[in-house]
Parts: C-alpha cells; structure tokens; sequence
C-alpha cells in the first residue's frame, strides 16, 4: 500500500537541539515514519544566531533513519519557492511546528495569494500561543497574529494542541480555531547509574533550560538572595537573550556567602542525564509550558521538579513527587528552597520514588501514534 507523503517544515530539525520543539518534532517522526512517508524541509543554520549546524549536505534531499530531508542554506531560505519545493514532494499535507518562523510566514502568504488549491495545513505552535510566550516581543506576535487573522492567512488551518491548556490558548489567540488535542509522543527513559545520598543542610538545584526571558531564571536568582546556605545552582542551557543573562550575571555576583550559582553552558542531549542525578532538585519558574520536556526528564530520572504553576505538571504538587507554585508570592520559593537543603535522604528518596511512579505513567500507546498519523495525513476518525 503507497504511503501518504507528508511536507513538514520546521526551523530546527536534528543536530539541531534547541528547546522542546525538536523533541516533540523527533519522538513523533521517530514513531511514525514507517506508516507515513515524511519529507522534512528545514534550516542548515540556527534559525536565531545564524551559525552552522554540522551537517553532511545542504539545498539537497538525504535519507537520515528513514526520513527525506533537506536542509537550506541561508541563502536558499531567502531564494528558494518553499511552495514549489514542497509541490515538487507530492506532498498531500503540510505540517509545521511554529506559527512565528519565517518558515512558516512564507508558507502562509504563499497559501492565500495562490490561485490553486494548496495542501491542507497542520500547526503545532508547541507553546508560541500561550501567554508567558507571547509577553516576550509582544508587539511582533500581535501584530503579525493581527495581520494573519484578518488576511484570512490562518483560514482552513487545522491546529494541534498538546495540553487542554494549550487548546485553550490556541482558541483564545485565534478565535474559531479547528483544535485537535494530541499528547506529545514519549521517549524511553535511558539506563541510570545510581544517584548519591542527599545531604543535609546542602541543596544542590538545577536549572536546565534555554536562558530567556520566558524561563524566568532571573526570577530564581532573585529568590536566591534570600536562601540559605548550603544553597548550590548549576545552570546549564544555551543563552537565548544575552540582554537577560546579562541581568542574571549581574545577580549572581550580589548573592549571599554560602549561596552558589554557576554556568556550565550548553550540553548534548545524552549529557543531560547526570545533571538530573546529580541535583536535589530541578527548577524552573517558567511563565508557562506547553509541555515542558526538561521537567519531564527530571521526573523520570528521579529529580523531583520545583515548578511554576503554569505548565500541564501542576499534579506533581497534588502527589508530593514535587513542588509547584506560583509566581506572584517569591517567598514561597524561598521557603521551598530552604526546605530542599533541609531535607535529609530519607524524606528525599520517598519523593525520588513519587516521580519514579509518575515516570512509568509516561508511556505512549499506539492509539496516540495512529492520531498523529490521521492528523498528519487528513484521515478521518472512525
């Protein structure tokens, strides 16, 4: 039986890295790529510094784990007619996760001035849409956002959502909006060596996420001006917004004796996992996640998650595998950092064994697979 051939078209793609959006972007091409025949059109560079990725070929299709790909130069982004690259597939649909890249602003105007009928088109704005992400450049979104609704770009567009929190915000910013909600596709969790004991009166946190504004690390540190000592945070990432972590350094040199903070960079994917082991804790007070990969990773490597109250985790407060809270009130963050370095082995292993139990919930089943493969192909539910 002839597969379905489906466009996607995405800013960032392996080896690229950044953020969420190419896990969820992996797990799903991962799961469905034997059903679905996918043809990836995607960037040779990073999408907001510009530097080159390392890989073999550009402006020319490869086969990579059973996937077409093809990355563009920077100067095919500009040059080449996206919609004649993606006629030239056969593609039957489009898939896109983002509604803000250019990407997928040159596919949109290219759709309403076409005279001819043009494949039916699938976003995913992993998050874009929620209202922490659209504070940040906020004029830019809602002008563009402003422009695409009433323009007709967005008409007949079919949207995905990961959360009901995220469908909400999706039909919040487009009214009217056709929403089908999907989970992302989960990822095994990796073989991990055994973690060391917790020690009393030494808190050892984690921050592993992009630095911007939207992940709010300036927020943490200043809640670390007030912590105990014995406090320790290592942050690791790649720095979105130097104007931000400008701010943050400026933090950081005014912390309190006996409070830590340290910058390790960015880090492959596969090193993650012994920065989860090694912490007592992961933090991120995020203004809003649509999903939050980092914080799942923390969950299943048994590094219990002190989170903001705006991503789709806020359970692991109900079932003490965490700490959830809100942004407005930077005492209970605090409070809650200072329990942490109180804390001793035993009551911490009890909360490690807590997200143990939530990681093995943390399975997709194949009915979640064949959504993504009738979503991504137009096939009607039976």
């Amino acid at each position: 039986m002839k597969r379905a051939i489906v466009a996607i078209v995405t800013d960032y793609a392996p080896p690229a890295t950044r953020g969420g959006a190419v896990r969820a972007l992996t797990a799903m091409t991962g799961a469905i790529h034997d059903r679905v025949d996918l043809r990836v059109i995607t960037r040779d560079h990073d999408a907001l510094t510009g530097a080159p990725l390392e890989v073999d070929s550009s402006d020319r299709w490869v086969r990579e784990n059973g996937i077409q790909i093809l990355r563009l130069s920077r100067k095919a982004v500009i040059l080449r007619s996206l919609h004649r690259t993606i006629a030239e597939t056969g593609a039957s649909n489009i898939f896109t996760n983002s509604l803000f890249s250019r990407l997928t602003q040159k596919l949109l105007a290219r759709r309403c001035l076409s005279s001819t009928a043009l494949p039916p088109l699938v976003i995913a704005p992993e998050g874009e849409l929620d209202a922490g992400a659209l504070a940040v450049k906020p004029l830019r979104k809602h002008v563009w956002l402003s422009l695409a609704t009433r323009t007709g770009l967005l008409r007949n567009v079919t949207w995905k959502a990961a959360s009901e929190i995220e469908r909400a915000a999706i039909r919040r910013a487009v009214p009217g909006a056709t929403v089908t909600l999907l989970p992302y596709v989960t990822r095994p969790t990796p073989a991990l060596g055994q973690r060391g004991t917790k020690v009393t009166g030494n808190g050892r946190l984690l921050f592993l996420s992009r630095i911007a504004p939207k992940k709010n690390l300036r927020f943490l540190l200043q809640c670390l001006r007030n912590a105990p000592q014995g406090t320790e945070l290592t942050i690791v990432g790649p720095i979105d917004d130097t104007a931000e972590w400008e701010s943050c350094k400026r933090i950081i040199r005014s912390l309190p004796p006996g409070v830590q903070a340290r910058y390790l960079g960015e880090v492959a994917p596969a090193d993650v996992w012994r920065h989860y082991q090694a912490a007592d804790a992961f933090v991120l007070p995020t203004l809003g996640e649509n999903h939050g990969y980092a914080i799942e990773d923390a969950v299943r490597a048994g590094c219990p998650p002190l989170i903001s109250d705006r991503t789709p985790w806020s359970f692991l407060g109900d079932e003490a595998a965490g700490f959830v809270l809100p942004l407005d009130d930077s005492a209970t963050w605090t409070a809650a950092i200072a329990d942490i370095v109180a804390m001793d082995e035993d009551r911490h292993a009890a909360m490690r064994a807590r997200c143990h139990a939530v990681a093995r919930r943390l399975t997709s089943d194949e009915k979640l697979v064949d959504g993504y493969v009738r979503l991504l192909t137009g096939t009607p539910t039976d």
